[in-house]
């Protein structure tokens, strides 16, 4: 008897035997290689009936998927994940780039959701992704088509676009608040991260034990937190792509080419905070990139801006708002999770939410006073005196994008005032579900040039910047390589917008 125990007693003492030893594929003799794509899937489940839930399909799995793979404690997807009950993200590259990743793959258990695979696919040759449902409702797993108009919602909200940019991940950026492995991005010691780590060994002790997770191969807390950079990585990889395909996509792109691509590279300046060195930046290079009487025709739209940002007064009382309403939402997002009766016939609740990368029970009236006391852009905007109207517009963009950082990862402040001020919309650039902005996406210009590297002035554009970039012994690119590239890029933006304002507006017309 002691025999037939043995294993048992081993896996209890050696998890990582336990995942060696335990459940096995079904089928024997036709397992599932990489790299997958959803044709071999349809036909692996086509061909195998007894691959009946999503257990079953993740046990016959290639081995680098099992072994690699994302706990989400806190998802509000329609696949839902709770810290008990936590949805999984498996996927097969160990590089952080586009180039080297083939599919995402995620499963939950006991929430909604449970009876589903969810898929995302990174079709590397037409260079987008393509979403895909494995749905196991009562044992009959159906494969859907690309990209089902359930996942579209919170995927892509231009449907329109999906054929020409694919899809775009959902995946929240650093601290990740809702991922094991976000709490070690946190301050060391503070009260959120003591707390998320207690619910992120929840959720890592869940992977561990739950039968819907066995054959997964055991992570400890460091092997988590570096799969999470690297997907984060992968996401971000993707997201650069898709924007670029978006910025390629707008009114006059090529027009305007030379001056997204400097303003892209820096160029213009920064374009993070609003302070007096950056503003001085921008408003004494713009006019050199435009022609100075037709700044004011071609970037005057204040239209996407918060009602509030668009005077140049009443902004510390906006800032204070906008540190009332992310405490607000957490207490409420709190208060519901906690109300929660029954999480497999409903959504649950993002737990913690997106704040609690900040906001824990005992620091809520510190957190507020150092947002208020972090408002710096308040004593600049409410005097601009000096500054041109376009400096003026292109701060209040700066400000807006700040305080609408909890909404999403999308444009950087510039990117928002040269395509937004111009009247065209970037709320589908960001790679989250609610639409809004962030101040960290930084988009790789390269993705912009790469279409246009037949071209002798683009390709020579491009090799500029990839020398600018280039590390060097010392430390540093080519430093003459920038100045060139910016150059000759603000020379041909002059060229290309030197017409009447009439005709600057023209879709697709202009000098190339």
């Amino acid at each position: 008897m002691f025999k037939a125990l043995l294993p048992a007693l081993l896996c209890l003492v050696f998890p990582w035997l336990g995942w060696a030893q335990g459940p096995a594929c079904k089928v024997r003799g036709n397992p599932l290689v990489a790299p997958l794509t959803p044709e071999k899937l349809k036909t692996f489940l086509d061909r195998n009936k007894r691959i009946q839930d999503p257990s079953d399909l993740i046990c016959c799995l290639p081995e680098e998927y099992r072994s690699r793979y994302v706990v989400v404690h806190s998802s509000h997807a329609l696949q839902n994940g709770v810290p008990e009950t936590p949805r999984v993200i498996l996927f097969s590259t160990k590089a952080n780039s586009v180039e080297n990743f083939d599919m995402a793959i995620t499963i939950t258990d006991k929430v909604h959701g449970h009876n589903n695979v969810e898929m995302m696919m990174n079709e590397r040759e037409k260079g987008v992704a393509d979403l895909y449902d494995i749905d196991f409702d009562k044992s009959k797993h159906r494969l859907s088509e690309a990209n089902p108009q359930k996942c579209l919602g919170c995927h892509s909200p231009n449907t329109k676009a999906v054929a020409t940019t694919g899809v775009k991940p959902v995946f929240e950026n650093a601290p990740w608040p809702s991922f094991v492995g976000g709490s070690r991005f946190l301050s060391s010691g503070s009260a959120s991260q003591k707390y998320l780590q207690g619910v992120e060994k929840t959720a890592l002790d869940a992977v561990s034990t739950l039968p819907r997770y066995a054959c997964l191969k055991p992570q400890t807390m460091d092997q988590a937190t570096d799969a999470l950079v690297t997907f984060d990585g992968i996401a971000e990889a993707m997201t650069r792509r898709r924007i670029a395909k978006l910025i390629q996509e707008t009114e006059d792109y090529r027009k305007f080419q030379p001056l997204i691509v400097g303003a892209h590279f820096g160029c213009l300046g920064s374009d993070v905070k609003v302070t007096k060195h950056g503003l001085d930046a921008f408003d004494s290079q713009i006019s050199k990139w435009v022609p100075e009487g037709q700044l004011r025709q071609i970037f005057s739209s204040d239209r996407s801006l918060d009602p509030k940002m668009r005077t140049v007064t009443d902004f510390q009382a906006h800032s204070n708002e906008f540190v009332q309403r992310q405490i607000d939402g957490e207490l409420a997002v709190r208060h519901g999770r906690s109300q929660m009766k029954d999480s497999t016939k409903e959504s649950v609740l993002t737990y913690p939410s997106r704040s609690m990368a900040e906001f824990s029970n005992d620091n809520l009236a510190q957190i507020r006073t150092w947002r208020q006391a972090q408002s710096s852009h308040s004593p600049l905007l409410r005097n601009l005196n000096g500054y041109s109207d376009t400096a003026k517009l292109y701060a209040r963009y700066i400000a807006d994008t700040e305080y609408r950082e909890e909404a999403g990862f999308g444009p950087t402040p510039m990117a928002r005032f040269i395509f937004e001020s111009r009247g065209i919309s970037t709320l589908a650039w960001n790679r989250d579900m609610a639409g809004g902005y962030g101040t960290s996406s930084h988009n790789d210009i390269s993705e912009l040039l790469l279409a246009s590297e037949t071209d002798p002035y683009w390709k020579e554009i491009l090799a500029l910047i990839k020398a600018s970039r280039n590390t060097s012994p010392d430390g540093g690119g080519d430093p003459n390589a920038k100045k060139v590239a910016c150059e000759r890029l603000q020379t041909r933006s002059v060229q290309n917008l030197g017409g009447s304002p009439q005709r600057l507006l023209t879709p697709k017309s202009g000098v190339e």
